[in-house]
Order: C-alpha cells, then sequence, then structure tokens
C-alpha cells in the first residue's frame, strides 16, 4: 500500500441477512486479478493479519469466494455451504469450495458466489472460451450495477425475492475484455466535480443508495481509502 495513504476508521453499514442474522459490510475489498492469480497470498494475509493482532479473530471478517463456471455442476457443488456439512463430510462434498477454502487457508467461508451465470466445459479454468463452450444456468435474470446501465428484471426478482444483489465491477472493470468505460462518463464527471469527489466514489456512493453490496477493486492505496470516503457526505 502506497506510504502516503492513511488509515480511515469508521463504521461500514451493514446488511443483515433474513434467514441466518449474519450481518455483511454492504462495501467490500476485492481482490480479483485479470488476469486471474492463484488466491494462495489473500489466504496468507488473512493468516498475518489474524496472528499478529490486526485483525482479533476470523470472525470479524466476512469472506466471500466464486464459484468458477466449470465447476458449476449439481455434482460439484451442493446448496448448504456451512461449516457444519464440512466437518461431517470433508472431501466427499463441495469439491470446488473445498478448493477455495485450502487455497485461503480458512475453515469457512460466509458467502460462496456464482460468479456468472452460465456454466463452462467441466476442467476449463482459462480464459479464451470459445462461445460453443458456454452453456445457460437456470437463474434469476442479470443485469449490470452502474450508474449507465438501466435497471434489469433482475435487480427487481432480487428485491421481490428477499435476495441481496451484490455488484462487482462497480466501476466498469475498465481495461478488461468485458469492461465498459462508466469511469470516463461525462455526466458523472460533472456530477464529481461539483460534489468535490471522483467518479469512481459517485458510482460507489450511486450503488450503495440503490440498496446493494458493493465489491470494488484496487491495489493503489491511495485509491482504496478513497473507495472508503463513501458515507459521510450527501
Amino acid at each position: 500500500m502506497d506510504s502516503s495513504s492513511k488509515a480511515t476508521c469508521f463504521r461500514i453499514p451493514e446488511q443483515v441477512f433474513p434467514s441466518s442474522g449474519r450481518r455483511m459490510q454492504r462495501l467490500g475489498f476485492g481482490t480479483g486479478a485479470y488476469p486471474p492469480v492463484t488466491p494462495e497470498p489473500l489466504g496468507q494475509a488473512i493468516v498475518e493479519a489474524i496472528s499478529s493482532g490486526l485483525v482479533k479473530s476470523r470472525d470479524e471478517l466476512f469472506i466471500t469466494s466464486k464459484l468458477w463456471c466449470s465447476d458449476a455442476y449439481g455434482d460439484l457443488v451442493l446448496p448448504a455451504l456451512n461449516r457444519s456439512l464440512h466437518d461431517a463430510y470433508g472431501d466427499l462434498v463441495l469439491p470446488a469450495l473445498n478448493r477455495s477454502l485450502q487455497n485461503l487457508k480458512l475453515e469457512y467461508l460466509d458467502l460462496y458466489l456464482i460468479h456468472w451465470p452460465v456454466t463452462l466445459k467441466r476442467g476449463r479454468y482459462d480464459f479464451g472460451v470459445r462461445k460453443e463452450e458456454i452453456f445457460p444456468m437456470d437463474s434469476a435474470p442479470y443485469g449490470g450495477m452502474q450508474p449507465d446501465v438501466e435497471p434489469k428484471e433482475g435487480e427487481e426478482y432480487c428485491k421481490a425475492n428477499g435476495i441481496i444483489v451484490i455488484g462487482y465491477s462497480p466501476l466498469g472493470a475498465y481495461g478488461t475484455l468485458w469492461g465498459n468505460k462508466v469511469i470516463e462518463n461525462e455526466m458523472l464527471k460533472e456530477i464529481a466535480e461539483a460534489k468535490g469527489k471522483t467518479v469512481a466514489q459517485i458510482c460507489l456512493r450511486w450503488a450503495f443508495e440503490e440498496g446493494v453490496g458493493v465489491i470494488v477493486k484496487s491495489f493503489n492505496g491511495e485509491r482504496m481509502k478513497h473507495n472508503l470516503e463513501i458515507f459521510d457526505w450527501s
């Protein structure tokens, strides 16, 4: 992290899961990379943070991993993703989840997300996928969560059915194969200038006010700090 970055201390608003009472921060730190990299360094960082006292315990963290598309088959993933099932059956179930847990050096995850609502050929973990290798998955309609994207049917479906929407790549994933240029939107630039904020902060605040959880990624210390500073202005 940049040495010029200073810690920002405040409480991030939380969302309560109706089914369990578990709390999840509405703003999360994304750790994915493109091209994809191994998750082992993240697992080691979690271990070091807890052992050094920077984080008091694992229970203070809400950690999410994703189900990759080539693991999205009924015999590879079961719907009950909890610690008791893992302890009872071990490696006999949830091979994709077990792999995530092993890589992250964790006993359990707080949330396991479907990466994209499609399936790929079994065992395919690289990019450069051909169209004929992509298969549909039964799911709720799927849409973007950015200020320049019209609300989709999927968002309304989730709200009506008590499903918490998570917005990943809320800044458009600029520079990736699937990204867009929301960060260069002229109207958002005008709003940001009027508010004295960055375009990224405007996008994140908009998503927060839409009632979704937001996962935002940066490897720049100052931008990480800015991404957290979206709750103290209107």
